[in-house]
């Protein structure tokens, strides 16, 4: 099996340094291995990634002289199969509708891994009515009873 990485870059400004390391970095070693390295453009924050960073990030990784097979993989071409899955996930009801924010997660998260639970329906309800934004998160509570010993030997 061939030795396989990605380069993952979110088309919502220039590359900075630190792309420019991780990307130097990601295909000295795949050179080193015989492998390859994958790109993948990270734009499904349609509100802030634009198309020409994404043309920006392919002239400066062809500045650099890297190469990567092709066809590039644009996440936000896929949105059909991450809605599919997610669907295969709720009716498993391994989702839940988390209504908290990034930052409120982060502040709960300071001692571990957030592990939040969902909501009453009445809460839930009133929270869609009122036009409250939300992400899918995985139960974690649900996850460990649906895959049982193999979620308990997992080591994270």
């Amino acid at each position: 099996m061939k030795f396989k990485t990605r380069f993952a870059s979110s088309p919502n400004e220039r590359l900075h340094i630190g792309h420019f390391a991780s990307a130097l970095f990601l295909w000295n070693i795949a050179n080193r291995f015989a492998g390859e390295v994958l790109l993948r453009i990270e734009d499904t924050d349609i509100g802030w990634c634009k198309p020409e960073f994404t043309q920006l990030i392919y002239d400066d990784l062809n500045w650099l002289g890297l190469t990567w097979p092709e066809p590039v993989r644009i996440q936000s071409k896929h949105f059909h199969e991450y809605n599919s899955v997610r669907d295969i996930l709720k009716r498993r009801e391994l989702l839940y509708r988390c209504f908290k924010s990034r930052s409120e997660i982060n502040a709960l998260a300071e001692g571990g891994p957030f592990s939040g639970t969902p909501l009453k329906p009445s809460e839930e309800m009133l929270l869609l009515e009122n036009g409250h934004p939300y992400s899918w998160r995985l139960s974690l509570e649900n996850a460990k009873e649906e895959f049982g010993q193999i979620w308990n030997d997992l080591d994270y």
